[in-house]
């Protein structure tokens, strides 16, 4: 026994990964994360607390747990993401994480409301990440880290692919039933059979085919994870699993990158960590020799300490009050706390004008990622769209209204109106309309641009189409809320609108057609625009 303990404490805790993998692992999965809460998380918060229901991870939970909301679910994956982010760039490194850590594993055992399998996933990667000490023992030469969480990595790999292997050895799977039903775009069933043709394949065996494929590659690379000498060959083929699932479209959110990322992190071979690693320091050697006179004090009197904390969090906090969430004044006090909590406990050896520029830096980025993917319009916009289903008609017109103030697109000011006019709010809910039409037309003149850019792309013309539609309904809004203001030129107006956008609309669906003729799509939004013709 006394053998095999040995080579098992020889496989948990000798196990060593070079510094530099360690950093770049920590900045790819740790920023991608960060990239992830701010922009796709945000606007699944209006899921929680939803019509005051939630259930639990655990059952125990059930019955002690508050009932989450928007506002708390989404200020709490803002400021996580800007822990992670702080963490990816080594600020606070293992404090940071443990702070994104226990809020994103937090709420995925608070509420089911947003439980893809991978976010359990990440939450265990996330759990390793934070047992990795900063003191983790070196090896002789001081170039790599030995630590038991390094291994931890690769045996969650191999318990990733080695059970949803088992999990598709089953003959459901295997028929390639699933997987052909997962391909159901018409172009992509498409591609998928010429790629079949290719290799010989027709179209009744390139679904079985690829499904035996997948399960005998899933547990190859299990294996292949654990067997430091064959990684170039995993990094050569595994990702491919991951880089299919975004070429047939399956919906999975940002679980493909995190998987491209950690794969091409951890199953590169270490030599070219060794040659890059050389190359890095030199490189960064000459740039840090040229910005020394900028770097700042590191070990600083606690006045000057004081004042830079200070400006740290006035600066990051300045910036976070600019987000437009439910709670945003919260969001800013944690992340004005967190920012001069980063400067006034700074290890040593760190320039505190760049743990400062760093933090302010990160909360811009923050706010860019938020505005540039239209996150918080989506926050309000799904928000209020909830609300409106269940009724809730006050509340759901003061989430369109936020919605609304936070893009300058089309946004949700039609949807708005009739909110407000159900609410016996008649003016207000024909202001509404008249903004939406002309954000509307405002929109179609860019779809026009774009067709005429790309003039074989049937496609684009169904999206003209579409807009058409949408001018259309919003036109005969339009005509019935003039109308019962007793302004019946401006209703005629509205209608001969509706009535012209109609016939667009079967123009652009027609032109479509003729570039894609069996466009389920095309064909859908052809029948609908011949109804808006004949006034049904």
């Amino acid at each position: 026994m006394s053998g095999w303990t040995a080579r098992w404490d020889q496989f948990w805790h000798e196990f060593a990964l070079e510094r530099s993998r360690i950093a770049v692992l920590r900045l790819g999965l740790l920023g991608l994360l960060a990239w992830d809460l701010w922009t796709t998380f945000l606007a699944h918060a209006a899921r929680y607390g939803a019509g005051g229901f939630n259930v639990t991870q655990a059952r125990w939970l059930d019955g002690i747990a508050p009932l989450p909301t928007p506002a708390v679910v989404g200020v709490a994956w803002l400021f996580a993401g800007f822990m992670a982010a702080r963490a990816a760039i080594g600020v606070a490194t293992r404090r940071s994480t443990a702070v994104a850590a226990f809020i994103y594993i937090g709420l995925y055992v608070w509420g089911q409301a947003d439980s893809y399998q991978h976010h359990y996933f990440i939450c265990l990667l996330l759990g390793i990440l934070v047992c990795l000490p900063d003191d983790a023992p070196t090896t002789e030469d001081g170039r790599s880290v030995k630590h038991w969480t390094l291994r931890a990595f690769y045996v969650q790999l191999t318990f990733l692919y080695l059970w949803t292997a088992v999990t598709k050895s089953d003959p459901v799977w295997l028929g390639g039933t699933t997987l052909e039903q997962i391909v159901a775009k018409p172009a992509l069933r498409a591609d998928v059979l010429a790629l079949g043709a290719r290799f010989g394949l027709d179209e009744s065996n390139v679904f079985p085919v690829m499904a035996v494929g997948v399960m005998l590659g899933q547990y190859f690379a299990a294996i292949v994870v654990q067997i430091r000498r064959l990684w170039w060959l995993g990094l050569l083929v595994i990702p491919w699993f991951h880089v299919f699932v975004e070429f047939i479209e399956f919906d999975i959110e940002y679980f493909s990158y995190y998987m491209i990322a950690l794969l091409g992190v951890l199953l590169t071979p270490p030599p070219i960590w060794g040659w890059g690693e050389a190359r890095v320091q030199a490189a960064a050697g000459w740039i840090f020799a040229r910005l020394k006179p900028l770097r700042g004090p590191t070990a600083a009197s606690l006045a000057v300490r004081g004042g830079l904390a200070a400006l740290a969090g006035a600066g990051a906090a300045a910036i976070a009050a600019q987000v437009r969430v439910e709670g945003t004044p919260v969001l800013t006090a944690l992340v004005g706390a967190a920012s001069a909590a980063g400067v006034w406990w700074a290890r040593p050896g760190r320039s505190l004008v760049w743990v400062v520029a760093a933090q302010v830096g990160l909360a811009g980025l923050m706010l860019f990622s938020l505005r540039a993917t239209g996150a918080e319009y989506d926050y309000y916009r799904l928000w209020g769209g909830d609300l409106k289903r269940r009724g809730e008609v006050a509340e759901a017109i003061l989430r369109y209204q936020q919605a609304n103030a936070a893009t300058d697109g089309p946004a949700r000011f039609y949807q708005l109106g009739q909110l407000l006019a159900r609410d016996g709010r008649d003016a207000e809910a024909l202001a509404a309309y008249q903004t939406s039409r002309a954000r509307q037309e405002a929109a179609l003149e860019a779809e026009r641009r774009a067709v005429n850019q790309q003039t074989t792309d049937g496609e684009r013309r169904f999206d003209l189409g579409e807009r058409h539609l949408r001018i259309r309904s919003r036109c005969t809004a339009l005509a019935s809320a003039y109308a019962r203001a007793g302004q019946s030129d401006a209703a005629s107006e509205a209608r001969g609108c509706a009535e012209q956008n109609a016939r667009s609309a079967v123009d652009a669906f027609e032109a479509g057609l003729k570039l894609l003729p069996q466009s389920a799509r095309g064909h859908r939004g052809l029948r609908d625009a011949q109804k808006g013709v004949s006034g049904r």
